[in-house]
């Protein structure tokens, strides 16, 4: 097995999920959700989705709890798009790497600001 495969199956997936949730799933809950990544195992039978309320906005755990309730179907549709032996088992997680790029960005912006108030 390629060990690129993974992380091609990885993107199909992400554009895939993205797009039914754009398009397919009319659950109120996930009309504000961005996937930031899928990260699929190496034998390519589970995925994990890191996902992200858009604009930070909404309960995270409401969030959780409505692509829970529509993983199964985002599954089949997954699995009817992409021609795999089998379709990934779905995982749904909240993305913490963006927050803490955004919280450190913050962090480096402002010492920046101070070393810069210094020197004058």
């Amino acid at each position: 097995m390629s060990h690129n495969r993974p992380e091609r199956v990885s993107e199909l997936l992400h554009a895939e999920i993205a797009r039914l949730l754009r398009e397919d799933v009319s659950d109120p809950r996930l009309a504000a959700c961005s996937v930031t990544r899928v990260r699929v195992s190496a034998d390519l039978r589970a995925a994990r989705v890191h996902v992200l309320p858009l604009g930070g906005e909404g309960d995270p755990a409401d969030l959780l709890r409505g692509l829970k309730a529509a993983s199964p179907y985002l599954r089949r549709q997954v699995g009817r798009v992409l021609t795999l032996r089998y379709t990934p088992e779905l995982t749904f997680v909240l993305d913490e790497g963006l927050e803490e790029a955004v919280r450190m960005t913050s962090l480096l912006g402002r010492l920046a600001a101070e070393e810069g108030g210094e020197e004058e």
